[in-house]
């Protein structure tokens, strides 16, 4: 099993909120064939999504978003290997996060140092972690 972290930016005028509703249906329909699971934030013209599963299958899935003309600057934050699903059976939802003070790709790289350095790699609680972050900024 593996996780991969990424962030990237929003390029297209496409309404947020049809556009995670869209990427979110897509993901429903054919993450459960690759057996992915994950989570994608938006916030301040910036995708965050954290995927696991099968490496070939993440890094398969990365290659088509990296195409994906709806952003650019796709970065990874963080690429390892996970004991276990931390998803289980849950397969994708998104999550709109805009409301929230700006954040950008240094602080998001500034946590995952932090996260790598002080946590065990888990991906629930990195989900949690940045939710609690980002609703403390």
């Amino acid at each position: 099993m593996h996780t991969i972290v990424y962030s990237s930016e929003v390029t297209s005028d496409q309404a947020i909120e049809g556009m995670l509703e869209n990427i979110t249906s897509v993901a429903k329909k054919n993450n459960p064939k690759e057996e992915i699971t994950g989570i994608l934030f938006f916030h301040n013209q910036r995708f965050l999504q954290v995927i696991e599963g099968p490496k070939e299958n993440l890094l398969t899935l990365l290659e088509k978003l990296k195409k994906d003309s709806r952003h650019h600057n796709l970065e990874i934050l963080i690429d390892e290997p996970i004991p276990k699903r931390s998803f289980g059976k849950w397969n994708m939802d998104s999550f709109n996060l805009d409301a929230q003070e700006n954040f950008n790709l240094e602080h998001l790289k500034e946590i995952r140092d932090l996260y790598k350095s002080n946590f065990t790699m888990n991906s629930d609680v990195l989900v949690m972690f940045f939710k609690k972050l980002i609703n403390e900024i």
